[in-house]
């Protein structure tokens, strides 16, 4: 049976706290990782938010990237949620540059209900901020190789304080839920 939602508010919650950082086991990684150094090789493409201070690498432009990447990351998604889940997107790689910052958002209401932030390098530190379904905040500091699971349509999350390093690059995985359909416009 699917349930069908119309706002953030009829869309239930999945975990007890809205998100978990989590380590990204040696072989996914070692996939996930070498996508990341043949990105080195790419230019950069035009991003959909110019306001952002970042580049934005489309490495899942490439015949199967995505999908590898989907593949890879849904089994840890949906054990998380605890939900069966369809492929949406991956997005990335994201390279933010000095000065950058994300305003909070959520993520769409329709496709992005459970994501997952790949960490992939940094010079520096740059939290993300998430509040949880507690209606909390919590500032997270992710290494390359860790990887935060999210309710991504309901909990708020971005990055309020100005990046000070040189280059922050991360990735995303969108997924939807199976058994949820969204009915609103």
């Amino acid at each position: 049976m699917v349930t069908t939602f119309n706002t953030i508010e009829e869309l239930p919650t999945f975990t007890e706290k809205g998100y978990h950082l989590d380590i990204i086991p040696s072989k996914p990684w070692d996939k996930i990782y070498a996508y990341y150094e043949l990105s080195k090789f790419m230019p950069p493409e035009d991003d959909y938010d110019t306001s952002l201070k970042s580049k934005f690498y489309n490495i899942g432009r490439y015949n199967g990237v995505q999908l590898s990447f989907l593949d890879l990351l849904k089994g840890p998604c949906e054990a998380f949620a605890n939900q069966e889940l369809e492929y949406s997107n991956m997005y990335g790689i994201r390279e933010y540059l000095n000065g950058a910052t994300l305003p909070a958002h959520t993520d769409r209401l329709a496709t992005h209900h459970i994501s997952a932030i790949i960490m992939l390098d940094t010079d520096t530190d740059w939290p993300i901020e998430i509040q949880g379904h507690d209606g909390e905040w919590k500032s997270i500091i992710m290494n390359p190789g860790h990887i935060l699971f999210y309710e991504s349509a309901k909990c708020l999350h971005g990055r309020s304080t100005p990046f000070q390093g040189k280059s922050f690059k991360n990735c995303y995985v969108h997924y939807k839920l199976k058994n949820y359909q969204y009915g609103g416009e």
